[in-house]
């Protein structure tokens, strides 16, 4: 029996370490792609104050020019504090070699968060083992980086992926920290939330929302299940932290200026347009490897569920709550501007989805396993069977589209290998070689971009007006007259 369970052990470890590696080989590539990488549009001119004080004193005169950054856009364009710090140091500013790094970075830091969630849930609550746990979360980070909607919105952009995709990140740590919390009720857990908290705040409220919903109603159930003062206090002192960062960025005068240049709906409305949106992400983004991911897992699920007490009752509302939480990352965007949000909100929707279907999934059979008594193997051959159902009546609905069929991994290296990349760096190197040239009026031709870099490295480009704002502040950027792209 002893030689039948150390070769069970050794069988899980060689699924780990498989699992590991495929989530390593398939980013590689989107990290790699990052070589070819360069600063686009409202780049330059959120990084412009740090370009200049690096260049005219030294590195600690930076911190002070992005905060001088930060205070006039809080004032004349919108109020999240913390985002806006980080858009006014723009890695290019350092050189083009910094902003090469930065995909790698963050896609390193969204795959971290992943772990970091999933660490407190899988291995301390539900008592699974180390190996479990990067299995499961292996599968959740690649359906993450694998079939994210916008490459470039979610990766290369600096801007808006900062902005969107690394603050999801500090989210998902965040909920990893509380977690932690709730079982072990340290102040250091506490200190670490506030802090993350406040920063949180300061950015996009797609990832804000749910998170404010979350822990309101966690705190709630806390005070009437009686989950102990300590923990009470601790996670409502770091809400109370949050809702400060948040009525920090409501209130800027920038916001309302802004507002006047959009038209938003009712929160009503707004609410009804999400979940609507919600159910368009679900049958919209459905596709096979989604499915795949759920079946391999399921095994591990199953596991997990018969070494818990809890008893995973309605189910029905479980599901409804966590639509509902999804949904609300959509809110933000068609309250202010009355529709669903550019390409980045729609890449953290997925992060967003796919967190949420692979946790209902759970529940459910949890749920199955708990008050329908049978063989393991019943489970897996319902697991199976169920996944294929859904499957099967989604892809009725809405045939999935081929975009999100392809691996984001093959895409980049089909453009690497294949010299798309190549191409589109030769072009920005003769770009360089003219603002090098010594001349002070530059016109650059238009990019010639081949169809797979689009929405991946090129997501526009400067105009033909030299007096566009991101046009003034690439001339003053290197130092230039004045800078333009020829029709």
């Amino acid at each position: 029996m002893e030689k039948i369970k150390n070769k069970s052990i050794d069988k899980m470890l060689l699924v780990s370490i498989i699992s590991f590696a495929i989530l390593v080989i398939a980013t590689v590539p989107l990290m790699l792609l990052g070589k070819y990488n360069h600063a686009l549009g409202d780049d330059f001119f959120y990084g412009l104050k740090a370009k200049l004080a690096y260049d005219e004193g030294n590195i600690f005169s930076v911190f002070g020019a992005a905060a001088q950054g930060t205070k006039e856009q809080y004032f004349r364009w919108q109020g999240t504090y913390s985002a806006m710090y980080l858009m006014h140091l723009s890695p290019q500013f350092l050189g083009d070699t910094f902003y090469k790094i930065y995909p790698t970075i963050l896609i390193g830091t969204l795959i971290i968060s992943v772990f970091v969630l999933l660490y407190p849930i899988v291995v301390r609550i539900m008592k699974a083992t180390y190996k479990e746990w990067i299995i499961i979360s292996s599968v959740i980070a690649f359906m993450f980086v694998e079939f994210v909607p916008v490459m470039g919105e979610a990766f290369y952009w600096y801007n808006g992926s900062m902005y969107y995709t690394g603050f999801f990140a500090l989210t998902l740590i965040f909920f990893g920290i509380l977690i932690n919390f709730l079982l072990d009720t340290k102040v250091v857990e506490v200190v670490a939330m506030s802090v993350l908290g406040i920063i949180i705040a300061g950015a996009n409220y797609a990832s804000l929302m749910p998170m404010l919903i979350i822990i309101f109603f966690l705190i709630i159930g806390l005070i009437i299940f009686k989950g102990g003062k300590k923990r009470v206090i601790g996670v409502g002192v770091s809400y109370g932290f949050i809702l400060a960062g948040f009525l920090i960025s409501v209130i800027a005068p920038g916001n309302a200026l802004r507002q006047a240049t959009s038209f938003g709906t009712t929160p009503v409305k707004a609410v009804l347009k999400s979940l609507y949106q919600a159910y368009n992400y679900i049958v919209g983004w459905n596709n096979v490897w989604l499915y795949i991911g759920l079946l391999a897992i399921t095994p591990l699920y199953v596991k997990m569920i018969k070494k818990i007490e809890y008893n995973f009752r309605l189910p029905l509302l479980f599901i409804a709550i966590g639509f509902g939480v999804f949904a609300s990352a959509s809110c933000p965007t068609f309250y202010a501007q009355n529709n669903g949000g550019a390409a980045r909100v729609f890449d953290l929707s997925w992060y967003m989805m796919v967190l949420y279907l692979y946790s209902a999934w759970f529940y459910l059979l949890g749920w199955a396993i708990k008050h329908i008594h049978k063989k393991d193997r019943f489970f897996y051959v319902l697991g199976g069977a169920a996944v294929a159902v859904v499957f099967g009546i989604l892809t009725v609905l809405n045939l999935p589209q081929s975009s999100y069929m392809q691996l984001n991994s093959i895409k980049v290296t089909e453009a690497i290998v294949n010299g798309d990349a190549k191409y589109y760096e030769a072009q920005y190197q003769e770009r360089m070689d003219i603002i090098n040239s010594g001349e002070t009026v530059l016109v650059f031709k238009p990019y010639d971009v081949p169809d797979s870099l689009k929405a991946v490295l090129y997501l526009g480009d400067m105009s033909g007006d030299i007096n566009d704002a991101n046009n003034r502040s690439f001339a003053r950027f290197y130092y230039v007259e004045s800078v333009m792209v020829s029709e």
